[in-house]
């Protein structure tokens, strides 16, 4: 009797080991799911930061493209027959004429500029 005495008292304390590494590995599971969580939080953050960020950066574009327009009809109201005003396309000789009659000359030439 001593001997399985013994030998339950060695599955009983095997047991209660046994217990204990299950409530280890639980707690470590449920602070493995926190960290996933906060992972997870902290991706949905850096989406939504590169949503703004991407449109600041169509705000800033448009930005730079109404200043870049009103600049070229500002340029245009001074200056009409300035080079770097007119289309890449116009030549030497068209550009004699409008410059000659530059009231005629379209604002699409302008606005048309790369």
């Amino acid at each position: 009797m001593d001997v399985v005495s013994r030998c339950m008292d060695v599955v009983s304390r095997c047991m209660d080991v046994v217990s204990r590494c299950m409530d280890v590995v639980s707690r470590c599971v449920d602070v493995v799911s926190r960290c996933m969580d906060v992972v997870s939080r902290c991706v949905d953050v850096v989406s939504r930061c590169m949503d703004v960020v991407s449109r600041c950066v169509d705000v800033v574009s448009r930005c730079m493209d109404v200043v870049r327009i009103t600049s070229a009809v500002c340029r245009h109201a001074v200056s009409p027959c300035s080079a770097s005003l007119l289309p890449p396309s116009v030549t030497l000789k068209e550009t004699d004429r409008l410059c000659a009659d530059h009231s005629c000359w379209p604002l699409s030439a302008v606005l048309d500029l790369g």
